[in-house]
């Protein structure tokens, strides 16, 4: 059930009472919701691509007092102190925790707009000149990649195929079409088998989690690469990533574990 949705609903009714009211302080069965904490959530959606509005304003408001009020009701059941609601309260608090963490390690660590730029440049000096249509099967063995193949020559469909025995879950989902694809975003080994298929012919090949049956299903000239400034925030949260990650190998090899 979502919540928000519940609320935002139920404020269409509440908004005619308050529009054009600033946002304040409220207090709900002795509980203060603070104007600081509405415009902390009012912030969040527009950030989120939400235009600032007294509905919105009134919505959020609507949300917090009715989450006080559940949660009292539900801190009078005893709920709290279920073990399943303690596992995942504890839950959630290490992952907002772990969360902060990283916000403040990527503050302390910044990208700098000159890696930005110098990740950009080698993504563009890499950038191939062709794309291919890919599908694929990704199976544990060359023997289930094998059968796979076996029942494609018999006719069945790739889309099938890939829906009944790829791990994949995505191929699950879409027959294992993985859409177009920059040859500089493939294994050279993919490339060099693409670039040699023809038609609804197939191959095998080993990855790093198994083996996979591979289709082309078209070949085009790349599209233009983006230009900076379209990419550079995506660029800048993977060197983020990136720089996190890193981190959090430092610390696990440092770590006590027994």
């Amino acid at each position: 059930m979502d919540f928000r949705k519940i609320i935002l609903a139920a404020a269409g009714a509440a908004f005619a009472l308050s529009a054009g009211a600033a946002v304040k302080d409220v207090t709900v069965n002795g509980t203060k919701i603070t104007a600081a904490e509405q415009e902390q959530v009012i912030a969040a959606a527009v950030s989120h691509g939400q235009k600032r509005s007294p509905q919105l304003e009134e919505g959020v408001r609507q949300e917090l007092i009715a989450r006080a009020v559940v949660l009292g009701e539900a801190e009078k059941a005893g709920l709290e102190k279920t073990p399943a609601v303690q596992a995942q309260l504890k839950n959630a608090r290490a992952q907002i925790l772990s969360q902060a963490y990283f916000a403040n390690y990527v503050k302390k660590n910044p990208v700098s707009e000159a890696d930005v730029k110098k990740a950009y440049d080698e993504q563009k000096a890499r950038y191939g000149k062709t794309e291919y249509h890919v599908a694929h099967i990704a199976v544990k063995s060359q023997a289930d990649a094998e059968a796979a193949q076996a029942r494609l020559a018999k006719g069945e469909s790739f889309a099938k195929v890939a829906r009944a025995v790829s791990i994949d879950p995505a191929a699950k989902k879409n027959g294992g079409d993985l859409g177009w694809i920059n040859e500089a975003a493939l294994p050279p080994p993919m490339v060099s088998a693409l670039s040699s298929l023809k038609g609804s012919a197939t191959t095998v090949l080993q990855g790093p989690a198994g083996f996979e049956v591979i289709q082309n299903k078209g070949t085009r000239k790349a599209k233009a690469l983006p230009a900076y400034a379209k990419v550079k925030g995506d660029i800048r949260r993977a060197l983020e990533a990136q720089k996190v990650n890193a981190h959090v190998k430092e610390l696990l090899s440092k770590a006590s574990v027994k």
